[in-house]
């Protein structure tokens, strides 16, 4: 009996052997748990960084500067203070503008730089790893992390905000007098691959110039600028016409769509409706040393408006004594308006702005296309 008792009494406390396996298991198990957990929603949180960063750069390559690609420029600036605005696990993630933002090909094949990529890093090497809570029990200190993006501002072809107005493409300029298209003079469409080529209007050589449109009546010569009042199928007359010059239509015209031309230079309405447009946003301005809107009170003015452009040799060859005909969409350029004449010349500076992309909208390379969506795309 007292053998018996003994042998009991030796087994108390083995539980405790167990217990302390149990114990380390659970301390590992709650390492990989919560360490791990915090590195993927840090990693989660890297990639919301690096998103809004590219996304960013590209908005600001769409519509304040399609060239600049300076680290002052406002694509990398707006690239910059995007990224170090989303925290990652409570601290702004290291991104260096010289070398963490930089502007690459498109997946597509577009060049350089309608594509924009961001780096961001919570690492060691940055001096900002994550931490952790167990790994210190195995000597794991910190945990790193980074994320890339990739953002284009790719070419539209479609708007739904087009206003009633048609002006004529930039044409070379080969026989006298320069004030109208005549002669040998010659329009040529740009690549519609490239967007390169061509005598028409770029981005890379007209975005941020100041234009005036002038009246022009339908049945004389083309001259540079002026523009032509043009029925969007619901224009009644000079109170409709005065209504679409300032507000959205909402209703999509595309590339090689056509519109028809409407006789009269309709001064009146178009003095109205340039005005109601500005007073939209009264504060707006144009910075020709930054090539931005300044003081606007959206992210997009509604002072930057959509306007069709026309073939001029086409035109040209036309019968226009009736003052009404079609004329098909060969690019649409975004256009600030600054303001309008006594003698209704509209002022502007030619600019991007949002478009849509249509299935039965034609082709217009990147270099000459103004209409921009934005889109991550790695």
């Amino acid at each position: 009996m007292k053998s018996l008792r003994a042998e009991r009494v030796s087994e108390r406390g083995a539980i405790l052997v167990h217990v302390a396996i149990a114990l380390m298991m659970l301390v590992a198990l709650s390492a990989f748990s919560i360490d791990f957990g915090l590195f993927w929603v840090g990693r989660g949180e890297a990639q919301n960084s690096a998103d809004a960063g590219a996304m960013a750069g590209a908005v600001a390559l769409g519509f304040d500067s399609a060239t600049d690609t300076s680290i002052t420029g406002p694509a990398k600036l707006s690239a910059h203070q995007a990224a170090l605005a989303n925290l990652v696990v409570g601290q702004a993630p290291a991104v260096d503008i010289s070398t963490d933002i930089n502007f690459v090909a498109c997946p597509d094949g577009t060049a350089a730089p309608a594509c924009i990529r961001v780096d961001v890093y919570r690492d060691a090497a940055h001096g900002n790893a994550l931490p952790t809570w167990f790994g210190h029990i195995v000597g794991l200190v910190s945990q790193d992390t980074k994320a890339t993006a990739t953002a284009e501002a790719g070419s539209a072809n479609a708007t739904n905000c087009i206003r009633p107005w048609m002006i004529p493409d930039k044409w070379k300029e080969v026989t006298a007098p320069a004030t109208s298209f005549n002669g040998s003079d010659v329009y040529k469409r740009p690549d519609p691959v490239t967007g390169l080529g061509g005598t028409g209007y770029t981005v890379a050589n007209d975005y941020g110039t100041i234009i005036t449109l002038k009246p022009g009546n339908p049945k004389q010569a083309i001259s540079p600028g002026n523009f032509y009042a043009v029925d969007l199928t619901d224009s009644k007359g000079g109170n409709d016409y005065r209504t679409n010059i300032a507000t959205c239509r909402e209703k999509s015209s595309a590339i090689g769509d056509f519109l028809t031309v409407e006789p009269g230079n309709m001064v009146g309405p178009t003095k109205q409706g340039v005005g109601d447009l500005v007073a939209q946003d009264k504060a707006a301005t144009w910075n020709p040393s930054t090539k931005t809107i300044d003081g606007s009170a959206y992210a997009v003015s509604p002072r930057i408006v959509p306007i069709a452009m026309f073939d001029p040799a086409v035109f040209n060859a036309q019968n226009r004594t009736s003052g009404r005909f079609d004329q098909q969409i060969v690019n649409i350029i975004g256009f600030f308006v600054i303001g309008v004449s006594g003698g209704g010349d509209v002022t502007g500076v030619i600019i991007n702005l949002p478009g849509q992309l249509a299935a039965s909208g034609g082709k217009v390379g990147s270099a000459a296309s103004f209409l921009k969506f934005f889109a991550l795309v790695r």
